[in-house]
């Protein structure tokens, strides 16, 4: 059996850890445990005698906490993966974050690492060099929703990031509005706005939770994520396993690649207006059942090269 460990605040990190076989562990806010409360999570988890013991992300709470597996000596039993970029340490909390989970896997504290962006080097770290892949979440229980609903009139985008510039949320909202092929474009942000004479397009709505954000994909034609920087997305992953093509930036996966999925959907300037809303007039000329075929077929592949690099890794 293996036990998944994450922080529950960050969305992306758990939903990807979230769609993962195994236990899962959601770990609160940073200050939500004491130290007695970790000391006794670890004895818990201690107690549960997992096969492997995956750490997704670091902060404060999850690095005390490998601290305390490790000296309960289940080192062996201890992976992590970082669901991020050197970029990112121009935070120095990222930075801190990062460079204590390099200083456990040095020390021997955990077995191996992964940082989940490619062509990552950094010596006498254990690191696992091909890359994870994220997985498809369970969508069984949707799988007669999604066959169902389709757009009504069409022309309909969905771009479900909000936050820092990095999602690149206001180029793709309006490489869309300036296209005659697009009707309506829903963004999760109340207060977005884009030049008063191509506003009028832009659908603002208030994210809630994630089957909210399932129901948009399922009721748009396609989604946009051509974010300035990503890992393995899961926005895209969970996009294309409802059978809805994603725009993307190019990702540089060591796989599938060559896919024809890829060549339609991705974006090579994501800083250029013109060039995405070329690729997304691209995606809407193809017709809805040969974009879903293809969506499913390269998640398909995805999803198999996941399980098999997590095997891998995990070395089950």
């Amino acid at each position: 059996d293996v036990l998944h460990i994450f922080q529950q605040q960050w969305f992306g990190i758990r939903a990807a850890a979230g769609s993962l076989p195994g236990y899962k562990l959601a770990v609160g806010p940073e200050g939500a445990l004491d130290h007695a409360s970790k000391r006794a999570l670890a004895r818990k988890i201690q107690q549960l005698k997992p096969q492997r013991i995956v750490i997704h992300g670091m902060s404060e709470a999850l690095g005390d906490l490998v601290e305390m597996l490790a000296a309960m000596g289940l080192s062996k039993k201890l992976f992590l993966v970082i669901h991020g970029a050197p970029a990112q340490w121009c935070s120095p909390l990222e930075a801190r974050y990062a460079f204590r989970a390099f200083d456990f896997g040095r020390s021997g504290k955990i077995r191996r690492l992964h940082v989940m962006k490619p062509g990552f080097e950094l010596p006498n770290v254990p690191l696992y060099k091909p890359m994870l892949f994220n997985i498809s979440p369970n969508l069984l229980h949707m799988s007669d929703f999604a066959e169902k609903i389709s757009p009504s009139r069409g022309g309909i985008v969905f771009i479900p990031g909000w936050g820092t510039w990095t999602k690149n949320i206001h180029t793709s909202a309006l490489a869309a509005a300036i296209s005659e092929c697009v009707r309506s474009v829903i963004v999760f942000d109340p207060n977005f706005g884009l030049p008063s004479f191509v506003n009028k397009k832009i659908n603002r709505m208030i994210f809630k939770d994630r089957e909210q954000t399932f129901n948009l994909i399922l009721s748009s034609d396609v989604m946009m994520n051509v974010s300035m920087t990503d890992c393995h997305p899961m926005v895209n992953v969970e996009a294309q396993a409802l059978g809805r093509a994603c725009l993307r930036r190019p990702l540089f996966l060591d796989a599938l690649e060559e896919h024809p999925y890829v060549e339609l959907t991705q974006v090579s300037d994501v800083t250029s207006v013109n060039e995405i809303r070329m690729t997304l007039e691209r995606v809407l000329a193809v017709p809805l059942a040969e974009r879903r075929d293809l969506a499913l077929d390269y998640q398909s592949q995805s999803d198999r090269i996941s399980i098999g690099r997590y095997q891998e890794f995990l070395e089950l």
